[in-house]
């Protein structure tokens, strides 16, 4: 058996993981990206998008995407929110 992965990794019968779904449903990578980097007065490129679907959304990073997830009426997944909403 092989090392414990956390629940956004894991794929179940070639399922996408909640976070890929996530992503997905914000846009294509480079719009996510450019709007994130607007936004944020940072730029980023769609590679970290890109990475985002697989590991989750960075905690810094987080405040923009979900901003850009409202905007979009897009629903936060339930383990997105870190310690910048407390």
């Amino acid at each position: 058996m092989g090392a414990l992965t956390s629940p956004k990794k894991i794929r179940i019968n070639g399922a996408m993981s909640q976070h890929s779904d996530f992503i997905n449903l914000l846009g294509k990578p480079q719009e996510v990206a450019d709007k994130v980097s607007a936004e944020s007065g940072k730029t980023i490129g769609r590679e970290s998008v890109y990475k985002w679907r697989k590991h989750g959304v960075p905690w810094r990073w987080q405040p923009f995407v979900a901003k850009l997830a409202i905007q979009k009426g897009v629903k936060l997944p339930d383990d997105f929110v870190g310690t910048w909403a407390a």
